[in-house]
């Protein structure tokens, strides 16, 4: 069974109120990566701010291990580690040491392996405001990804990594998956992560356009529904 399921989520936004997402049923298994593809306006951060209660007003059910959390969010929220686009949304510590260890209990510190991975071990001294925004992203992951959570958000998170980040950061998504957790990834951009999509969701105007295997579903990675098209050497990988 499903450990997370959407059926018939719809969400609505602005004054007056406007749908920006409408029928939506997906369900996510443990221990695997969906990608949730499509251009800017499809819906995708809708979408992961509709899931973690972050969207007033939304139509249908969220289930979470086959129980609707019927707004009681707590649930879900205490098993995610989340990603938002903006990283200083998620900033709040003195120092990078301070702020990836906020979710840790008193008497544990963050496993050494991911901080050198997402490239910050330099920086744990440093305050967060002092840093780049690729290195506040990674900081801003390295916190998400501390208490190994049963979930991972991650909504954009590629946006201003360079390719050592970019490297590191899917090298802990496999670690993770090796450890039964359920991500999610909203992004327009599919070329770094297309080798470890276990599902692939393409979204188009708030609707579910494909949902399933990434190979199949790679037709629809194409300049005609706004995406950038995957080398043809990576369709089939």
């Amino acid at each position: 069974m499903a450990i997370l399921e959407l059926k018939g989520l719809g969400a609505s936004l602005g004054d007056p109120p406007r749908n920006v997402l409408a029928g939506v049923d997906l369900s996510f298994e443990r221990g695997t990566i969906s990608l949730l593809l499509g251009p800017n306006g499809s819906g995708k951060s809708v979408l992961l701010r509709t899931i973690l209660g972050l969207v007033p007003s939304y139509e249908g059910e969220i289930l979470l291990d086959g129980t609707d959390l019927r707004r009681q969010f707590s649930r879900l929220h205490r098993r995610a580690g989340v990603v938002f686009q903006n990283p200083d949304h998620q900033l709040f510590g003195d120092t990078v040491r301070e702020d990836i260890s906020i979710g840790l209990p008193a008497d544990r510190d963050p496993d050494p392996t991911m901080i050198r991975d997402l490239g910050i071990t330099e920086l744990q001294d440093r305050p967060p405001s002092e840093l780049s925004g690729g290195q506040r992203r990674n900081v801003a992951i390295a916190g998400a990804f501390a208490p190994s959570p049963d979930f991972i958000f991650l909504d954009e998170p590629f946006i201003e990594l360079d390719f050592p980040a970019i490297r590191g950061l899917l090298k802990q998504l496999q670690e993770l998956r090796r450890k039964d957790a359920t991500i999610l990834v909203a992004s327009h951009e599919s070329q770094d992560i297309w080798p470890l999509v276990d599902q692939l969701v393409i979204l188009q105007d708030g609707q579910v356009l494909y949902r399933g295997d990434r190979v199949r579903g790679s037709g629809y990675v194409d300049s005609a529904y706004g995406l950038r098209p995957i080398a043809s050497g990576e369709r089939e990988r």
